[in-house]
Parts: C-alpha cells; structure tokens; sequence
C-alpha cells in the first residue's frame, strides 16, 4: 500500500481540519484587531493577541508565484506527481501556500478550497473559477466522488436509502448494490441490484457479503427510521457492527469510503424521543471509531445528520422537513468534497451551530417543545 501524506498537526493546526471537514472555508482571525492568520498561530503576530478564532471567510485569492513538483522525498506525494504548488495571496492580505489546479497562473484571481488529503489534514487548493476539482487527476485526490465506484447501501427497503440510490446513480457510481431486509421489499423500480441482506441472520449476511466485499468502494450505512426500531436499538448497533466486521478490512485495502446516514438527534437530543437520539448517539459513536480505522489505512467516513426528514411516517410539524431526494443529492455533493461532517438542511445547520455556542439553551429549548417528531 502506498504511503499516506503526513498526518502530524499541532493542536492549534488542527483547528483548519477541523473547518475543513464540514466543507468550510475558514481561516484564524484575531478578535482583537482583525488580522487573518495562515498558517494556524498561538498568538496573533500584529498584535500579540492570544484570542483567535476559525471564522468563515471569502474564498477568493490572486496566484503570486507558482512552481511544478516532479519529484518528492516524501512517499506519501509519490502517487500524485506531477504536481503543481504556489503562493495565493488571499482577499484579506493573507498568503496561503496552497495546491494549484495547473489553469492557475499569476496574477490571475483563483477559487480557494479547503480539502482533506488522503491522510485526513487539510491543505488549501486554488482552481480557477468555475473548473470541477475533482475532474483534474493532480487533483482528484482531494475528491471522494461516487463516480466509477461501486456501492452498497444497507438498507434501501425505505425511502431515505431510495433515495441516496438515485442519486449515486445519478453521479455515476459504476454499480449499485441495495440491501433488502427480506424477499417481501419490492424492487421493480429500485436504482441498483438488491440483495438479500436480513441482519436477524448474520452468517447469511455474511455470506452475502463474502463475495461482494473485494468489489465495494463506498458503503451508505443506512438505520431505519422507523420508531419500532427504537424498542430494540441494540438491532442498529449489531448491525453497524456486523457490516464493519464483514466489510472494514476490503475498505481499508482498497482506501474505500463510508457514509452513516444518521439523523440530526445524535448531538441534539430531543427529550421526548431519548430512544431514537440514544439510538442515533451511539451509531454516531460507532461511526467515529471506525473512522479512525479507516482514516489510518487512507480511507474515508463521512456522517450525514440530517433534520426531521419529509418521509410518509412522520407527521407535519411547524420545522421545515428535508425531502429525501436531497439528502441523496448532499451526500453526492459532499463526497466530491471530501466532506466528514454533513450537516444538509437548515434545521441541522442551526442545532449545530447552537449545540456549539449555547448547549444548555438548546437543551432546555427542545424539553419545550411540542412536537417532537424527529425522524
């Protein structure tokens, strides 16, 4: 297996992975006068101002000098070469030494980027305006696109795992795998090939995999929603952990990808639904560690948590509802990313940011609410 890029960071540094896994463009910004940092300081250089912070800024600079990497002495770039670097001098003063889509030229104004390498740090990346990252092979690496991959979707006996069908399908994926709890699911109009894949029966799972492992690329993790699934919520977890057992150790081989397709409750928890967010909580959980896992051997997890969803078996209620078609096309969008952290509608975006900024109002906000149906 080929090397990774260097994985190492300082804490400080850590801090543009961070922003970088939800798809942002942020940079450090001290409090106290302004001034934007790159790369990651303790201590703001104007100054001397020790409180800076990640804010979202403008992703638009201008090429000040650029040169081309034909050889490296660390592995890891070996598979990438050639490749072309340079300095962008960004909107805010700030120079930032960044991966360049070869169209970059100086004094030529740019599209900035941040994006995970296949070690899981972020590095900044310049493109001219308009031009597809993930179609440029230098750069390709920065993108966990669907597109040529084969795929396979847990469970798609519901609307939601449907719809994640179509739209990789859609994006391109070379093959479509959908698993069936049972024989009954009808699949006449299914975007893909189903499969038997009923986890009350684990060695026919496994079985069933046995075959397909070496072949998958991408795995969407996909729980029902369905509330009698909170009365047993150890069937969700037993299942995370059969697919990870079977599939884990093709994905590491192949630096393959995984999505869990969780719900917006595993952070916000609605306390009228404990069940379904303990159930949500602890997929979450699991999620992370096999992220680790995966993030080691080059791979990539990426967790989507989305609002209430518009699905037939939940009610209306006052909060916008995600329709399932666009949780499908998000995920698409935020594997052409590279994206960890999939926050896909307004409604997770919100509880996100106040689950950050104010927990104990968020808390006490959702024990008021009425309508508690979050599915």
């Amino acid at each position: 297996m080929n090397a990774l890029p260097p994985r190492l960071r300082s804490r400080v540094a850590l801090g543009l992975t961070a922003v970088a896994a939800e798809g942002r463009f942020a940079l450090q910004v001290c409090n106290s006068c302004g001034k934007v940092h790159y790369p990651a300081q303790e201590i703001c250089g104007a100054c001397l101002g020790d409180d800076l912070r990640w804010k979202d800024v403008a992703p638009e600079g201008v090429v000040i000098a650029r040169t081309g990497v034909h050889q490296s002495l660390e592995p890891g770039f070996s598979g990438s070469l050639p490749l072309t670097t340079g300095l962008v001098r960004h909107v805010s003063g700030a120079t930032l030494l960044c991966f360049l889509h070869p169209d970059c030229l100086p004094d030529i104004p740019v599209h900035l980027h941040l994006r995970l390498d296949r070690g899981g740090s972020a590095v900044p990346v310049a493109t001219p305006r308009d031009i597809d990252l993930k179609q440029e092979a230098s750069l390709a690496h920065f993108s966990r696109s669907a597109r040529g991959q084969n795929v396979l979707i847990t469970d798609a006996s519901h609307e939601a795992g449907q719809a994640c069908a179509r739209a990789l399908v859609a994006a391109g994926a070379a093959k479509v795998w959908l698993g069936m709890p049972d024989c009954s699911v009808s699949a006449a109009d299914a975007a893909g090939t189903p499969v038997l894949l009923n986890t009350d029966d684990p060695g026919a799972v496994r079985q069933a995999l046995s075959p397909l492992a070496p072949q998958i690329d991408l795995i969407l993790f996909t729980p029902t929603r369905e509330p009698a699934a909170d009365a047993r919520p150890g069937d969700s977890l037993a299942a995370f952990a059969l697919f990870a057992e079977a599939l884990a150790p093709a994905l590491e081989a192949r630096r393959g990808g995984w999505v869990s397709v969780l719900s917006a409750a595993a952070f916000a928890l609605p306390p009228r639904q404990a069940a379904f967010a303990a159930r949500m909580a602890a997929l979450d959980a699991l999620s992370r560690g096999l992220r680790a896992r995966l993030l080691a051997a080059g791979g990539h997890l990426m967790i989507a948590y989305p609002g209430p969803l518009d699905l037939p078996t939940i009610p209306a209620r006052p909060a916008p509802k995600l329709p399932v078609d666009r949780l499908g096309q998000a995920i698409v969008r935020a594997l052409d990313q590279g994206v960890e952290d999939l926050f896909p509608d307004p409604v997770s975006q919100d509880l996100r940011a106040r689950a950050l900024s104010a927990p104990k109002a968020l808390e006490r906000e959702l024990a008021q609410m009425a309508d508690d149906n979050w599915r």
